[in-house]
């Protein structure tokens, strides 16, 4: 994880939480509304899109959504939360090389909560 500078999501990385975020998640309600005011605070060393929310780890952090990638080898989305608010949205991705960025959000499918 590197640090960020707090910066705005940007409009990929909005409109995945977004469709994440639709889904009948615990609190979903509570982390909509924290979504409009989300700044990435870190971003994954390896290069893969990952962002995380809060400046470091976060006790009760819990997978509560996750989306698999149309046409890659089985690459998904993640969305960790806790009680304090969403923590990270995570790329998981099967090929050797990091993706560069976010696909777009019309290609997640098998959208669920966890």
């Amino acid at each position: 994880m590197t640090d960020d500078t707090g910066r705005v999501l940007g409009d990929a990385e909005r409109e995945i939480l977004g469709a994440m975020l639709e889904l009948p998640i615990r609190h979903g309600w509570r982390l909509r509304a924290e979504a409009t005011r989300l700044r990435v605070r870190a971003v994954c060393g390896c290069g893969c899109p990952t962002v995380y929310f809060t400046a470091g780890p976060v006790a009760g952090t819990e997978l509560v959504a996750e989306a698999e990638v149309a046409g890659t080898e089985g690459d998904v989305v993640l969305l960790f939360a806790s009680e304090a608010g969403v923590d990270s949205l995570e790329y998981v991705w099967l090929g050797e090389i990091p993706p560069a960025g976010w696909p777009p959000a019309g290609s997640l499918v098998n959208l669920r909560v966890r």
